[in-house]
Order: C-alpha cells, then sequence, then structure tokens
C-alpha cells in the first residue's frame, strides 16, 4: 500500500474513533443526577379538633385541599407532626425536594428552633412552601411572643421584608395588582380581601402575583402570593375561600401552577395513574352492606343477586365484590342460600372477591377486634367462598373508614391490599376541585389507599335519598377528564343500591356510561397497585433531555405537562407508546422494571402503540411490523401508529384458538383493532399490502 494511502486510512480511523461516541447518542448512568419527588409536610396535632374521629394527617388541609393537586404534579407527602416527632435532622432531609406547612395558628412548639431550622433549608437549596403564614409567632410550650428578629430572618432569607402585625381594618385593603390566572382560579377577589400583613418581595429572582394594601395607612403594599427559587408563600385568607354555612372550600390560587413553580418541577415526568396506554383507567368496587336485604325489585330475590344477575353477569366490566361475613355466616346471619349465591359471585371471571370485615365496625377508634375483623373475615371467606385459585386480596374498610395503624398493619402482614375513604366528587352540587381526594393516606407509619370517587350512600344522603344519586359520578368523570385529566374512574357502591328501582336505574346509567367509553378496565387491586407504583417511583436526570425511571412496580404511565415534543423511540429504553393529549405527552411503558425516556423534537418513525385499552406484554417493533399481548376484562382496542399509511395488515389473533383478519391504515399510517374475546390475546400484524 502506498504510504500516502495508509496515511489517509489512518486519519480516517482515527476520525471515526472521534465520532463514534457521538454516533451512540444513549445517555450513560454517568450522566444521572437523582430528582427527589417527595415532600415533608409538617403538621401540629394540637391544632385537631378534639374527639376527632380521624387520624391528624386527615384532619390537615395540607391532606384535605393540597394533596391531590400534588399529586397530579407527581410529588408524594411524608407527614410529620411537630408536636409529637420534632424536625428531621439536617442529614435526614437530604432526601426530600422541600417543606410544606400550612398552619392554622400561631403557635408552634420550640418555634424559635424551628424558624432557624426553616431558613437552614432555605440555604441548603431545599424548597420550602408556606401556606397561611409561618404558624409561628408564639411559642407553643412557653407562651411567649418569638422575638420579630427570628421571623424576620426567615423572611429575608425569601427575599422578602416583613414588619410587625398591626391591628386589622378588613375594610380597608383593597387588591394593588394581581394575576388572575394564577390567583383567581375557582373565585374571585372581587369584595373579598380582608387579610392583610405585611410582606414585600425585593427579590429580583421572586415572581409576585399579588399585591395587597390598606387605603388607612401609607406605604402599605404588601406581597401575599409570592414563588422564587427557595419555594412560595401564601398569606392565609388567599389560598382559599371558604363558603359560609355550607363549608364547601374553593381555591384562589391556582393549585397546579403555583405548586409546580413553587416546588421548581416543571419538566417533571409524573407518575400517573389515572391512564393506562392512554386509556382512562376504570375500576369498580362495592362494599358489602346491604347482602341480605330484599330488592324492591321483585320482593323476592335479595340484593346481592340482583347485582349478580342483572350486573356482573350482563356487563364485560370488572368489579371487586367484597363481603361482610357476618351476612353470610350460617352463624351469625348467613346461610345455604347466602354462601351459594356469595359462591356464585366469587365464581364469576370478572369478579375479583375482597372483605369488607366480620361485623362491620363503625368507628374503628371504639373497640375493634383487629384479628377478627381483618384476619378471620379474610380467612372464612377463603375456607368458605372463595375458588382455590382466586383468593382474597383486598379489605376495603368499613364505617368512617378510619382505620388505626394497627389495623392497617394487620393487613399488611397478610399480604392484603387495602383501599376505602377519600370519597372525591366534582359535580354540580361539589363544583370545585377541592372536592377531590389525593390518592392516599399515612395512617402512622403504613398507607391507606383511597378511592377514587364517592359513593351511592353519600350520593344518597346515607341512604334516605335521592335513591338516584349514583348517576351524578358521571358528572365527576367528566370535569375530572377536562381541562385536565385527575384521577381514576371509579365506580362506588353498596350492594343495598339493588334494592331500590331508582338506584338499580342510575347503577345502569353509569354502566352503560362506561361501556360507551374505551376506558382501560382493572380490578380494584390493580389499581392500588398502580398507587403504590405512584408512590415509588424513583426520577433521575440524564442528560439534557432524558429521564431514568426506577422502582415504579405496576404503573405504566408518565406524564410530561406542556410538553410538544415526543419520546424518541430509538434512543428510549422499555417505551412502547405515546399519546400528545391536552397539552400533555403521556408516555407507555413495557414490563421491564426500569425504563429511559428520551425527549426529541423529531416525531420518531418506528412502529409504537398509539393507544390501547389493555395492559401490554411482551411488545415486540421492527420495520415488518409488530407482535403482542394484551389481557385483561372487556372490549379490547388497540391502535398502532407509524406503519404503512393507507395500506392492509395481516393481522393474526391467537385467544385459545387463532383468528386471521386483514385491516386497513388510515392516512397516517393508524392501525385500529378491536375484539370482545375474554382473557389475554396474542396479536401479530405483519405483511403491509398496498390498498
Amino acid at each position: 500500500m502506498a504510504p500516502s494511502r495508509s496515511r489517509a486510512v489512518l486519519a480516517a480511523l482515527v476520525i471515526l474513533a472521534l465520532l463514534l461516541p457521538l454516533l451512540d447518542r444513549r445517555p450513560t448512568a454517568a450522566q444521572e443526577q437523582p430528582a427527589s419527588r417527595e415532600v415533608l409536610a409538617l403538621i401540629d396535632s394540637t391544632e385537631t379538633k378534639p374527639g376527632s374521629e380521624f387520624v391528624p394527617v386527615r384532619t390537615q388541609l395540607i391532606h384535605t385541599l393540597a394533596e391531590m393537586p400534588l399529586n397530579w404534579l407527581g410529588l408524594r407527602l411524608r407527614y410529620r407532626d411537630v408536636q409529637t416527632e420534632g424536625l428531621p435532622s439536617d442529614a435526614e432531609m437530604s432526601r426530600y425536594l422541600g417543606v410544606l406547612t400550612w398552619f392554622q395558628d400561631d403557635k408552634l412548639k420550640d418555634a424559635v428552633g424551628y424558624l432557624a431550622w426553616l431558613r437552614r433549608q432555605i440555604a441548603a437549596g431545599r424548597r420550602v412552601v408556606i401556606l397561611g403564614g409561618l404558624g409561628a409567632g408564639q411559642d407553643g410550650t412557653t407562651g411567649q411572643e418569638v422575638p420579630f428578629e427570628s421571623i424576620e430572618a426567615v423572611y429575608e432569607a425569601m427575599g422578602m421584608r416583613s414588619a410587625p402585625p398591626t391591628p386589622e381594618n378588613g375594610l380597608a385593603v383593597v387588591v394593588r395588582r394581581k394575576v388572575p390566572e394564577m390567583v383567581e382560579f375557582e373565585r374571585t377577589l372581587d369584595d373579598e380581601v380582608e387579610s392583610y400583613e405585611y410582606s414585600r418581595s425585593v427579590a429580583p429572582t421572586n415572581h409576585v402575583y399579588l399585591t395587597i394594601a390598606r387605603l388607612d395607612q401609607p406605604d402599605s403594599d404588601s406581597d401575599v402570593v409570592v414563588t422564587g427559587p427557595w419555594g412560595g408563600f401564601v398569606l392565609a385568607g388567599y389560598e382559599y375561600y371558604d363558603q359560609p354555612r355550607t363549608f364547601q372550600k374553593r381555591w384562589r390560587i391556582n393549585p397546579f401552577a403555583f405548586f409546580e413553580e413553587a416546588f421548581g418541577i416543571k419538566g417533571y415526568p409524573r407518575p400517573d395513574v389515572s391512564t393506562l396506554n392512554g386509556s382512562r383507567v376504570f375500576y369498580s368496587h362495592v362494599d358489602g352492606d346491604g347482602f341480605n336485604n330484599v330488592s324492591e325489585l321483585d320482593y323476592t330475590s335479595l340484593s346481592a343477586e340482583i347485582l349478580l344477575n342483572r350486573f356482573y353477569r350482563r356487563y364485560d366490566l370488572p368489579v371487586t365484590q367484597s363481603i361482610v361475613v357476618n351476612d353470610i355466616d350460617p352463624a351469625v346471619a348467613g346461610g345455604a342460600r347466602q354462601l351459594r349465591v356469595a359462591r356464585e359471585i366469587f365464581s364469576l371471571p370478572n369478579v375479583e372477591p375482597a372483605s369488607h370485615t366480620y361485623s362491620h365496625p363503625f368507628d374503628w377508634n371504639k373497640q375493634v377486634d383487629v384479628e377478627r375483623e381483618v384476619a378471620e373475615a379474610v380467612d372464612f371467606l377463603n375456607q368458605h367462598v372463595t375458588p382455590p385459585d382466586k383468593p382474597v386480596k383486598l379489605i376495603l374498610w368499613s364505617g368512617s373508614t378510619n382505620p388505626g395503624e394497627d389495623a392497617v398493619a394487620r393487613a399488611d402482614e397478610l399480604g392484603l391490599l387495602n383501599i376505602n375513604g377519600g370519597d372525591g366528587r366534582y359535580d354540580a352540587a361539589f363544583d370545585t376541585l377541592a372536592s377531590l381526594a389525593p390518592l392516599s393516606t399515612q395512617v402512622g407509619q403504613r398507607t391507606q389507599y383511597y378511592t377514587s370517587n364517592t359513593n351511592d350512600n353519600i350520593y344518597g344522603n346515607d341512604w334516605t335519598g335521592p335513591y338516584y344519586g349514583l348517576r351524578n359520578v358521571i358528572q365527576t368523570f367528566e370535569r375530572t377528564e377536562s381541562p385536565r385529566r385527575i384521577g381514576a374512574l371509579n365506580l362506588y357502591y353498596h350492594i343495598f343500591t339493588a334494592e331500590k328501582h331508582a338506584s338499580v336505574r342510575a347503577l345502569e346509567e353509569v354502566f352503560d356510561w362506561v361501556v360507551a367509553h374505551d376506558v382501560a378496565p382493572i380490578f380494584t387491586t390493580e389499581y392500588v397497585r398502580l398507587v403504590q407504583g405512584f408512590l415509588g417511583a424513583e426520577l433521575a436526570r440524564v442528560g439534557a433531555d432524558g429521564w431514568r425511571l426506577r422502582n415504579y412496580g405496576t404503573l405504566r404511565t408518565f406524564r410530561f405537562d406542556d410538553e410538544s415534543r415526543f419520546a424518541d423511540l430509538a434512543r428510549s429504553q422499555n417505551v412502547i407508546g405515546y399519546e400528545h393529549y391536552q397539552g400533555s405527552l403521556y408516555v407507555f411503558l413495557g414490563e421491564a422494571p426500569e425504563s429511559l425516556v428520551v425527549l426529541t423534537a423529531t416525531p420518531p418513525t418506528q412502529p409504537y402503540v398509539a393507544k390501547a385499552t389493555h395492559r401490554i406484554l411482551d411488545w415486540r417493533a421492527d420495520a415488518g411490523g409488530v407482535s403482542l399481548v394484551l389481557e385483561g376484562i372487556g372490549h379490547k382496542k388497540v391502535l398502532i401508529g407509524n406503519l404503512r399509511p393507507d395500506a392492509e395488515y395481516e393481522v393474526v389473533e391467537q385467544a385459545g384458538g387463532e383468528r386471521r383478519l386483514r385491516l386497513p391504515t388510515d392516512g397516517n399510517g393508524t392501525l385500529t383493532w378491536t375484539s370482545d374475546a375474554r382473557g389475554r390475546i396474542g396479536l401479530t400484524i405483519s405483511g403491509a399490502a398496498a390498498r
């Protein structure tokens, strides 16, 4: 070989060696930066009203109002009672994205120490979000007033100035400046500006959304809704509006926009329990009350028999049916008929068995035999009612749904999932997002999982009427779909709903509404596991456009808000599809325990899942076509994108037997397949031919 040619080859090899790292553009583990999505929520149990049937967490505004939008934004809360648990060490705080407080009075244990601790969190770069005021003007133990210098130091850390409080004069308070999109979300400020404290934003990095002033004092402009790189602040009276007499609350601030900005999480992927492969999750569960009630439909059938024959055998939708063991135990109120009906219900493939305890305690704060209500109830159902391959895996809390930590711990020890409580609604009677519930609540060191929607008993005013009230859940379904999808669809009722003509008709209306929509139907245990995946999910930034996702369990959807880019299917890992919806990018994951999502401005060219109504297993895609496996109850639908436009594909279904058909793609290259076949279905799509 000539020397000049050798040098040219050598130069080419050198250039190739330099380019290879650039050609392999997949992010490496060394580029990962963990991103916390956990917020420490501080509460003060002394603010809980004496005699409350609920643990302090469930009575706090952070839980009843703030946690739902925080969950929607992908954040999870860890509650800590400053009265009984004290404050975490600086080392322990390293796990948290930030701190959230919403105290209802100005007294706090070791208030001076608390304010110093709060300043340290800001100095350490953690976000601090304060709703309603600092809540630490007086020491809760000694009753001594806190030196103003300690309070002023916190404001300085937030890039603000304050002043000692002055006597209020609500008639003299006016709005100077406002950003309505942020501070008049569900309620305007018109003629309702009363609360006043002096605070001025002085840092150029802060954003001021509401400034008020006192007409009876000069130079009294006060910034009362502020965000900054340290977090956010809202003065009491400007977070929400409390309706007189009804005590319904409405947001003044936009909680979605405010919390996103205050916690600095714009662009973060949100683990999303509302969606599976682009379809909205639907689950249904039934409290066991009223098993033996005689139905007014024929004055012969038990209410449980009406549900069995008129609903469970008629609608191909999953339902989780619970039983109060007393109602079927021959030693109490049951007998051969009750046992037979219970067995028939549990034997259906679209019914999942659950326990509603042994005797249905109404208040778990009172003397409750936890072993009998939790363990023995499940043992009875498994020994006498459920099929051998369908043991009870779920307990539905009864009565006030206020189990203590001992009851939740016993369920956990038995491997049982749990649900009930929450009872969110958003309809004409409760026309506010503040009436929606978060995903779960903290019971000591345990987790109680909440329902997504409320039930027939609440709609029916403790079953005094109207008995058709359950139909109003459709309003909640629709209002939580637009302008943003919030939570799963949940049809929640009691067995006694089958005893009235009006309630049966209402239940049929809801079932028919669900059947008419392309929902993702799952059992309640599957929904609870989605929430477990939400709580466990871990995020890490990878490079400029990527996110590593871990520990998400069975959850399969992550949402990117205000995102017009696409999932880069070539560079991502374990991503099977995506959908743009309501300005958000929903990314669908496969079955691997870890995923990488890389975003790109360039639409991908590979085939992908554009939408599906069921869980997808064993997804495979290449230029020749795709193959996949679906499983679950109900009508199935799959849309595959990025196939050849206006072509015809051979589709092979395998569900017991084999069925072959040819299906067209539309002008965008999307193929739509549907089937009413039950159980698991294998699907192969290949062999494109021009139409």
